[in-house]
């Protein structure tokens, strides 16, 4: 019984102690995604707020970290300025039809610039979840944004 007790006692160390259970952190997380898209081939800057941006494909995307939830992260793009009232009416229409369509992420008018934001979120265990989730994340927005310009050409 003691062994058993023993081992139990080492298995949990090895876990809580282990690189892999690393106390996440903005930093942290901000590092490995900095790291990671330089690696595929993205230039990624620091934003004043503590986010990345960086272009893929013309837009500029920001990949949002949270201070008091490290294991949050968010990739989203502002995109899509309104000529008239009429076709931001139409814009709510679309993107109320996408986000019940699409489960991945979010579209939304946002009132005060006169422009769409498109996002999705996941929530990570360690730091080095980015590189998993990170071209889901950049496919799922780029979705959203597809679904919406074909709503708005209907």
């Amino acid at each position: 019984m003691k062994t058993m007790m023993k081992l139990s006692f080492l298995i949990m160390a090895l876990f809580f102690f282990s690189p892999m259970h690393a106390q996440l952190t903005k930093s942290r997380v901000s590092n490995v995604s900095m790291d990671y898209l330089r690696e595929q081939g993205y230039a990624p800057k620091l934003t004043d707020a503590g986010n990345i941006s960086f272009k893929a494909e013309g837009s500029t995307y920001i990949l949002r970290m949270s201070d008091n939830d490290p294991e949050f992260l968010s990739l989203s793009l502002y995109g899509w300025t309104f000529d008239d009232d009429q076709e931001k009416a139409r814009a709510y229409v679309a993107a109320n039809t996408v986000n019940w369509d699409k489960k991945m992420g979010r579209v939304a008018v946002v009132e005060e610039e006169n422009c769409m934001y498109f996002d999705t979120w996941v929530l990570l265990r360690s730091a080095d979840d980015v590189k998993h989730f990170f071209p889901r994340m950049l496919t799922v927005v780029q979705g959203l944004i597809s679904s919406f310009r074909e709503e708005m050409n209907k």
